[in-house]
């Protein structure tokens, strides 16, 4: 019992314990649906081949709602075609949580990719838009946005490789 009372509130300090929990703000509050949201990307960060890219979603409605989890993309090619997408884990993100969005306030996530293969013979589809879905919704939040995203290992390109934290609450702090 006493190692209980030690090793809990060690790994609640530590973080590990936070997703466990639910408020009783978020348990009371439905989950945002996908007509309360508006996606738009922010300003991206771009160099060496790589470019670093903040996605924000904004309640739009008068009510608060719930979000979570990590969003799944999908790459589009002009007229809607789904193109090869290889989403993986943001290595060096902050874990998922669940948090309340009030109206007006804003969520963030990041999306990063390779712009090179460094080689100039390989190339890879270029994306006219992207497919946001939360881990709840069923209709994904769609963004028109030109993204060439590479990835894997050289020489052999995995075209559509991007790398995506889970949502945080806050709009992103603008690049100085």
């Amino acid at each position: 019992m006493r190692l209980t009372r030690l090793i809990v509130p060690a790994l609640a300090t530590a973080g590990i314990l936070t997703g466990c929990a639910t408020s009783p703000t978020t348990r009371q509050t439905p989950r945002c649906k996908a007509t309360q949201l508006a996606l738009h990307a922010g300003q991206a960060e771009v160099g060496m081949g790589h470019v670093t890219l903040p996605l924000v979603i904004e309640n739009r409605s008068n009510a608060r709602c719930v979000l979570s989890g990590t969003p799944r993309l999908q790459l589009l090619a002009v007229g809607h075609r789904k193109l090869p997408t290889h989403q993986r884990a943001d290595p060096y993100a902050a874990p998922a949580g669940t948090f309340t969005l009030a109206p007006g306030a804003a969520a963030r996530f990041t999306l990063h990719y390779a712009t090179a293969t460094g080689y100039s013979g390989a190339s890879c589809p270029s994306a006219a838009a992207l497919n946001v879905t939360l881990a709840h919704l069923r209709r994904p939040l769609h963004l028109r946005l030109r993204i060439d995203a590479y990835g894997g290992l050289l020489p052999h390109p995995v075209c559509g490789t991007l790398w995506v934290s889970p949502l945080q609450p806050g709009a992103p702090q603008p690049n100085n």
